[in-house]
């Protein structure tokens, strides 16, 4: 993240935060920035797959599928 995006994020928040706050929406941006690359370079898992995945591990450990 370069300095002047994480200046006008911090502008952005409100007078009153938390470290934890803080920390918490620089990851989230983190986060969807790299599902956002992956996207873009075709980096990603089907819908198909990913409901496989999540059955199993729903199966795993005794939960139902909803």
């Amino acid at each position: 993240m370069k300095r002047k995006d994480l200046i006008k994020l911090i502008e952005s928040f409100p007078e009153e935060i938390t470290s934890e706050d803080v920390i918490s929406r620089l990851l989230f941006i983190e986060q969807v920035k790299e599902g956002l690359n992956a996207s873009e370079n075709d980096d990603v898992q089907s819908h198909e797959l990913v409901k496989a995945k999540l059955n199993e591990w729903q199966q795993l450990n005794g939960q139902t599928q909803q």
